[in-house]
């Protein structure tokens, strides 16, 4: 037929890039990310829970960043009205799919610091029995 899809590979590309920034967030979820646990498997438990917490803490501030960062150049392309060449989009919906999907890590690891917290109280409070 020697006729090809236009809109098809455009289309790939876009879904990839909200499944990858989708992935972190789940990632979070299951607490399946890349970490050097070599160091802190030889602590105790508390230490553990604290590096956990503060390094929770980071990813949350990265993760506000993103958003606000995100958000502003999404604002800026949509007030471009540049649209995507095949599918005929506003490129600012592509551009939004970062922070929204960091909105959705936020969440993760807001959840992810309350059970941790929750823990380390719970740690305390059978230390002190």
């Amino acid at each position: 037929m020697q006729n090809s899809l236009s809109w098809s590979e455009e289309l790939a590309r876009y879904l990839f890039i909200l499944f990858v920034y989708a992935g972190i967030s789940y990632g979070v979820k299951k607490k399946r990310h890349i970490k050097v646990e070599v160091f802190t498997m030889w602590l105790p438990m508390k230490a553990q829970i604290y590096i956990r917490i503060i390094s929770d803490l980071l990813f949350l501030v990265f993760a506000v960043l993103v958003i606000y960062f995100g958000a502003i150049t999404a604002s800026r392309i949509l007030a471009l009205n540049q649209v995507s060449p095949a599918l005929d989009i506003p490129m600012g919906f592509v551009s939004a799919t970062l922070p929204i999907c960091y909105v959705l890590t936020t969440i993760r690891l807001l959840q992810n610091l309350h059970a941790s917290v929750s823990e380390l109280v719970g740690a305390k409070s059978e230390g002190e029995k």
